[in-house]
């Protein structure tokens, strides 16, 4: 494992439909800094024609017919792993969001209470906060947040690595 993977998982599941999916579920610092964040992506091997199954395309080496952060998709073949799926780019080990605050403020701001409870991991938002007062409401979620990567991390390297 590199020294820049603090934790890494690959799970594969063959799908009814005959395609299979491969979830990359890893924590890796970025650069050359100690800084580090939760990254959920995919790839998808889709059927193509009656004998090449997504299984069989994928262990040729095939290139697959999509990738990059699937989260729904690896969320519906792989449910107990949709705690970590949800640190996607949150920072480790604080479990903050990427850009919380100025992220959040935006979304704030233009009433997009979707995106906001989805980046900041909340199901409520105050109504009527000033900038400062979301700025606390931002820092209340710190040790919560802390708490969830440390248990998305714990549910990572519960799982056995395969070689």
């Amino acid at each position: 494992m590199s020294d820049r993977i603090v934790a890494r998982r690959k799970f594969a599941r063959d799908l009814p439909d005959g395609s299979r999916i491969v979830a990359s579920l890893t924590i890796e610092t970025v650069g050359d800094n100690a800084h580090a964040h939760f990254s959920a992506t995919a790839e998808l091997y889709e059927r193509h024609g009656k004998g090449w199954t997504g299984a069989a395309r994928h262990r040729h080496g095939l290139e697959p017919d999509a990738c990059g952060p699937m989260h729904e998709e690896i969320v519906a073949a792989f449910p107990t792993m949709a705690p970590f799926v949800a640190m996607h780019l949150s920072a480790y080990p604080s479990g903050e969001p990427m850009h919380a605050f100025a992220n959040g403020w935006y979304f704030y701001q233009r009433d997009e209470g979707w995106n906001l409870r989805r980046l900041l991991r909340v199901e409520d938002v105050p109504q009527g906060m000033d900038q400062d007062a979301f700025r606390a409401f931002v820092d209340a979620q710190r040790a919560r947040w802390a708490d969830e990567a440390l248990s998305a991390r714990e549910l990572l390297t519960s799982i056995p690595e395969v070689r």
